[in-house]
């Protein structure tokens, strides 16, 4: 497009790139839509909003990619809408998708309830997150033990009665991981993976000697609890 010598010099790349972000982002600004697009048979509005649609295709994509398993339970046309109501809800200003879909879980418990949608998008953001955290175990305080990065206990409902197994998930050689941990066994874990002292996690456990040792070789053998080295 001919600019006249008193338009003066060309927009630079920056400037274009705002005021496209302008137009997508503030459909109702008429002069930016003009400023934005003159092709030969294509109104501004038009050519918007492809643009617009083109991103809102790449959200719904990650949004897919970040909870396949939630897709899987819900359907390939159910999530699909699921997908288009949280990128209609969460307009992204970032340069980057990572992290965009990480509001899923708490838009499904607002616009859906708290059902097995919930706990599942719940489980596959902790996963994300265990998978993504510091490799590098926080040192223990005196008399507690250090347990793999990343380490979450999940509540119920995860497939199951609300009081049935709860979900831990850590992780693992840099991977993620999980475990079903029963719920009696839970506050126990929870208070550990706090850093609580190991004396006083059992203290308050209400289970009996053969069923704590039991779990702590579990959750040893696991990589979720790393045991202190052996003295001497």
């Amino acid at each position: 497009m001919r600019r006249s010598a008193s338009s003066g010099p060309p927009p630079t790349l920056a400037e274009l790139q705002r005021t496209l972000m302008r137009a997508l982002y503030a459909p109702q600004s008429a002069r930016t839509e003009q400023a934005i697009v003159r092709a030969a048979n294509w109104a501004p509005r038009d050519a918007l909003a492809l643009y617009r649609r083109m991103g809102a295709l790449r959200f719904e994509r990650e949004v897919a990619r970040e909870f396949p398993r939630v897709r899987a339970l819900l359907g390939p046309d159910e999530f699909a809408a699921l997908a288009r109501a949280f990128v209609a809800s969460r307009r992204s200003r970032s340069f980057t998708l990572d992290g965009y879909a990480e509001g899923l879980p708490r838009f499904i418990a607002r616009t859906r309830g708290r059902g097995s949608a919930h706990a599942l998008a719940s489980f596959e953001l902790a996963l994300r997150r265990a998978e993504r955290a510091d490799v590098k175990p926080a040192t223990p305080r005196p008399g507690a033990l250090a347990h793999a990065p990343g380490a979450r206990v999940l509540g119920g409902p995860f497939g199951s009665d609300p009081k049935g197994p709860v979900v831990v998930v850590f992780q693992r050689a840099g991977r993620a991981a999980w475990l079903d941990v029963a719920a009696a066994e839970a506050p126990m874990l929870r208070s550990l993976l706090r850093g609580a002292r190991v004396d006083r996690a059992v203290a308050r456990a209400q289970l009996t000697p053969a069923r704590i040792r039991g779990a702590f070789e579990r959750w040893v053998a696991a990589g979720l609890l790393i045991a202190p080295p052996s003295r001497g």
